[in-house]
């Protein structure tokens, strides 16, 4: 079910770019941890600015394989950090915003059965 707008999708991303961004400076993240929220930061603003929605600038990603990223990476990014390196909190960090991406990304999708409304003429 569909209960964010794409607009509002977009608005989402683009905050969750900012916070993966500033999460290294902001919760003292170092080495990996800090390399890997910056590549995030710089992958999901790479994935908003191509994706044909109402916020993407060139539009040539369809919003179904935007979504289709989100779940695949947001299901499983928490494994990337290694936890022989003590990194516990980058992994509670990456789990928890993941994990709200990936409700962004199943709030947008529209329901199975439904269709984008004709435009009349």
């Amino acid at each position: 079910m569909k209960i964010i707008s794409d607009t509002t999708h977009g608005i989402l991303d683009y905050v969750t770019v900012v916070l993966f961004a500033l999460a290294p400076s902001v919760l003292g993240l170092t080495g990996t941890a800090a390399l890997i929220s910056y590549a995030l930061a710089a992958i999901h603003l790479t994935m908003t600015v191509l994706t044909d929605m109402p916020l993407g600038v060139i539009k040539i990603i369809p919003i179904k394989l935007h979504a289709f990223v989100e779940l695949a990476v947001g299901s499983r990014e928490e494994k990337f950090v290694n936890r022989q390196n003590r990194l516990y909190e980058a992994m509670r960090y990456f789990a928890i915003g993941e994990a709200a991406n990936l409700l962004i990304s199943l709030a947008s999708r529209p329901s199975p059965g439904s269709a984008k409304p004709q435009k009349s003429m």
